[in-house]
């Protein structure tokens, strides 16, 4: 991830992706919470995304580790909006 996505809230609250590109908690007090599992998959020898509040498989199939977090952040990121 070489950009931050910043979703200012109307009440003044922000939501991203967790990163450590920019000091986050210089925008205030942090409150952090995980949005997904990126978990090989010893059967069919591939990667995949889940929810984490869910379970829900979100993403599967990814020759590559690179693959699915490049997924896990475009999916994620498309959700904060």
């Amino acid at each position: 991830m070489n950009s931050v996505e910043l979703l200012v809230q109307p009440d003044g609250n922000i939501r991203c992706l967790y990163t450590d590109l920019i000091d986050l908690s210089a925008l205030g007090t942090l409150h952090v919470n995980r949005a997904s599992h990126v978990e090989f998959n010893d059967s069919d020898q591939t990667w995949s995304v889940r929810l984490a509040d869910t379970g829900e498989v979100i993403g599967k199939g990814f020759k590559t580790r690179t693959e699915a977090l490049e997924f896990e952040v475009n999916y994620l990121n498309n959700t904060l909006k």
